[in-house]
C-alpha cells in the first residue's frame, strides 16, 4: 500500500476497468459492495473522528518502518 494524500473515492474505484473486471471474475455485486463501503466510511467516520484509516497506517508505518497491516 502506497501512503499518498489521494485515495481513490468510492465512484472512482467502482467506475476503474481493472476493479470492475476483477469484481465481475469474482461475481462481486457492485451495489452491493458500494453499500457496503459507503456504510464502513460512515462507521469509520463516526469512530475514528481524529483521522482517516490511511492516515493511521502511514503514521504506523514511520513508528515502525517494516511492519505490515493486518486486517
Amino acid at each position: 500500500m502506497r501512503c499518498s494524500s489521494r485515495d481513490l473515492t468510492i465512484e472512482e474505484a467502482l467506475a476503474d476497468p481493472v476493479i470492475g473486471a476483477a469484481m465481475r471474475a469474482d461475481h462481486v455485486d457492485p451495489r452491493g459492495l458500494e453499500a457496503l463501503l459507503r456504510s464502513t466510511a460512515r462507521r469509520l467516520d463516526r469512530d475514528r473522528p481524529d483521522g482517516s484509516l490511511l492516515a493511521r497506517v502511514c503514521a504506523l508505518r514511520r513508528a515502525a518502518p517494516g511492519a505490515t497491516a493486518s486486517w
